[in-house]
């Protein structure tokens, strides 16, 4: 009797196992939507065929590069990362035959040997601090100025440039340093700062080191075309600025609400136009900037890409 209470308990509990339903399958994950990271660096910008695509990349240990392609009237789409070029500059200092050079057109010129024995130093320091550190310094396009870090040459001269702080800086209890030199195809900008940061103030410097014009917002400057610079401001003021390098006249300039400094970029388009981006609390914003000369600038199409989950 035992025996049989048991199988029929057993056969009792196997057919309540069996009638109770299946647990239905687990839907499958979605697909992320296309995002861009929010990591701090500018993206890289690559134009052609009246399209633009603007390409992030993110700050894992194996970066991702993720790209959008967009235009005046189509909104970002994701797209293949476009392949990475850089315009080979008109002039460029290297080491020709290992000695220190300003090469223009293929033709190498030795530098002097105060000026190649800072461009040593620097490039020895900068090793130091960085092994993997690639050092660069830049050459004017006339090949007659060298800029790298803080410092700025005259190479006929073999004479090192001292540059003076703004005259806005005037009657400020913080005394202003200089934070860096860029040469933009034919004008020479000095950049300078007096806080903890970000807070930039940038000049335009003559051959000689003298400041010419007004000071504008450190950025991102850029060639618009032969006589005219563009340059979006990230800090000190949040716009685009439109400046004749042979006057050094701002001719015009847009205010751009970006919500105070942010990681962003610029690069020209064409002669007219230039593209923007950048980083808002939930993503990026790109959109494009009319710059045709001797007008106004305008704000173009605007747009918004979604931050990647961090």
């Amino acid at each position: 009797m035992k025996t049989r209470v048991v199988i029929v308990s057993c056969l009792v509990s196997a057919g309540i196992a069996s009638a109770q339903p299946k647990a239905p399958p687990k839907p499958a994950p979605r697909p992320m939507a296309p995002c861009a990271p929010l990591d701090g660096a500018s993206p890289r910008f690559v134009s052609a065929g009246g399209t633009t695509t603007a390409c992030f990349t993110s700050s894992d240990e194996t970066p991702v590069e993720t790209c959008f392609a967009f235009s005046a009237t189509q909104a970002p789409k994701a797209v293949t990362a476009p392949a990475k070029s850089a315009a080979k500059p008109v002039s460029e200092v290297k080491q020709d035959a290992g000695a220190w050079a300003v090469c223009t057109g293929g033709a190498c010129k030795p530098v002097g040997k105060k000026l190649a024995a800072a461009l040593a130093t620097a490039a020895k320091e900068a090793k130091e601090n960085d092994a993997t550190a690639t050092f660069t310094a830049l050459a004017s396009d006339d090949g007659k100025h060298v800029a790298f870090g803080s410092n700025l040459w005259v190479v006929a001269g073999d004479k090192k440039l001292k540059l003076k702080a703004p005259k806005e800086y005037k009657g400020n209890i913080d005394k202003p340093e200089l934070g860096g030199v860029e040469l933009v195809g034919g004008a020479i900008i000095a950049n300078w700062y007096n806080c903890a940061g970000p807070c930039t103030q940038a000049v335009l410097v003559d051959a000689k080191g003298a400041n010419r014009g007004k000071w504008f917002g450190g950025g991102f400057a850029f060639p618009l075309d032969a006589k005219r610079l563009g340059v979006l401001s990230i800090e000190s003021a949040n716009e685009f600025v439109v400046i004749d390098v042979a006057t050094a006249k701002q001719t015009s300039r847009l205010a751009i609400d970006m919500g105070g400094v942010t990681p962003a970029g610029a690069a020209k388009v064409d002669e007219s136009t230039a593209v923007i981006a950048y980083q808002t609390e939930n993503g990026w914003t790109v959109g494009f900037v009319a710059a045709p000369a001797g007008k106004p600038v305008a704000k173009g199409a605007m747009y918004n890409i979604a931050a990647c989950p961090r």
